[in-house]
């Protein structure tokens, strides 16, 4: 009987030394890094951020980056007709959406690189054709040239020179995670199902590190 109870006692002893390593683990892991070119200011260095923007959303209304302020934002390009990459990353960001449905810290974010085609009419048939919660996953369309301005000096999502042009096109398959500063903490493959799995790690990561 001894021996049953010094066996008890050593596997309690062992499970809160696991438990305790686990929560050191957490709180000594490293930050995700910040991308981008820091910006030199009178007051020192500062990391790149997302620049201000207003777009038009799938149900038709004015959508600007104050109106998710201190969010966390997952961000990608994509156009409706696309036969190939865009359906992909739609379908992969799904579980994103519905795990965080509810979430009000989490703001999902596609913007259109085919305006002319993509009216809010056509994003919200493609939003719904993957059961969208309008609130939580904004398609955006709007003025090309702003859009792709965005897309390269925003989001870094083409290493691509260009002005938004008629002849301009981008085509990426990276989803961006900005933090609730607009800070870029993470770029994806948004055809790659590990990848997504690893944004919703860093998703919630970054809400850790905002409490």
């Amino acid at each position: 009987m001894k021996n049953i109870w010094m066996f008890l006692l050593v596997i309690v002893v062992c499970t809160g030394l696991v438990y305790q390593a686990i929560d050191l683990l957490e709180k000594t892991a490293l930050p995700l890094p910040v991308y981008g070119e820091k910006i030199q200011t009178p007051d020192g260095e500062i990391a790149h951020s997302v620049p201000p923007f207003e777009f038009i959303n799938q149900l038709g209304e004015a959508v600007s980056d104050k109106d998710i302020a201190g969010k966390i934002w997952v961000a990608n390009y994509i156009f409706t007709s696309c036969p190939t990459i865009c359906p992909q990353m739609t379908r992969n960001l799904q579980p994103v959406h519905d795990y965080y449905r509810n979430d009000i810290e989490v703001q999902m974010l596609s913007f259109t690189v085919d305006p002319k085609r993509d009216q809010p009419e056509r994003l919200k048939k493609f939003a719904e054709r993957y059961n969208v919660q309008h609130e939580k996953w904004y398609f955006l369309t709007g003025e090309k040239k702003a859009l792709y301005r965005l897309a390269r000096k925003g989001f870094y999502l083409s290493a691509t020179e260009g002005d938004g042009d008629k002849g301009d096109f981008i085509h990426s398959e990276n989803v961006v995670l900005i933090d609730q500063n607009r800070r870029i903490r993470g770029i994806y493959n948004g055809t790659d199902e590990k990848a997504i799995r690893q944004l919703m790690n860093d998703i919630n990561k970054l809400k850790k590190e905002k409490a």
